[in-house]
């Protein structure tokens, strides 16, 4: 009963933040298609507690589901980190395939150095044998592996997906209009800064139009 009832209590807070985090998401990057990639990096990093306590020999507990929470602001802080640089860089000019290659050049170093003392940091609490630390082993191991498998597929395979999505936008574009487009042409974060500029342009016309 006790179990049931922390399940729930934990489903439910995390529905909530879960709720709020891709509200952010869509305020932050204006892209639905980017947040989905963004979100598909938690259960893959998921794989790392599964595989963590297996190789402790500890069984899924309650502690375990709430170190899975604390593991998804992690990842989810590594993926914007790495995205904003890419839609940074493709705001100064450089083309996608330059973009995601500076964006993972810049952040392997921020990202592996608080992912490598993130998981060491944790393992004495790991390796700790005594009965008072045993209820908090298993949302170490959470954290801790599933920050390093984590952390492994935004670095490696987080830029595939990021170049498999912009195929796709170009592909949908060309299918949709005839005319197939520029990579940098169907980025978020080109196209935003293009209708700003028109929106600013055509702002500054209605007002020498007013003065007139």
């Amino acid at each position: 009963k006790s179990s049931n009832e922390a399940i729930s209590k934990a489903t439910y807070y995390f529905g909530i933040a879960f709720v709020v985090i891709i509200m952010l998401l869509l305020l932050l990057f204006r892209s639905t298609s980017k947040v989905i990639i963004i979100l598909f990096m938690i259960p893959l990093s998921m794989l790392g507690v599964f595989w963590g306590h297996g190789i402790h020999g500890k069984p899924l507990s309650i502690m375990s589901l709430w170190g899975m929470v604390a593991l998804t602001g992690v990842i989810i802080n590594d993926a914007i980190v790495f995205l904003a640089k890419y839609d940074g860089l493709l705001l100064e000019g450089k083309k996608v395939r330059d973009a995601i290659i500076g964006a993972g050049k810049s952040r392997l170093r921020p990202i592996l150095l608080t992912s490598i003392t993130t998981t060491i940091g944790l393992f004495p609490l790991i390796l700790e044998k005594s009965a008072q630390a045993q209820f908090l082993v298993p949302m170490a191991i959470s954290l801790a592996y599933g920050v390093a498998i984590g952390t492994v597929f935004i670095l490696i395979f987080f830029p595939v997906l990021i170049m498999l999505l912009n195929d796709a936008n170009v592909l949908i574009r060309k299918l949709w209009t005839g005319i197939s487009p520029a990579r940098e042409d169907v980025e978020s974060a080109i196209v935003q800064l293009r209708r700003r500029k028109e929106y600013e342009k055509n702002g500054e016309e209605d007002g020498l139009v007013m003065e007139v």
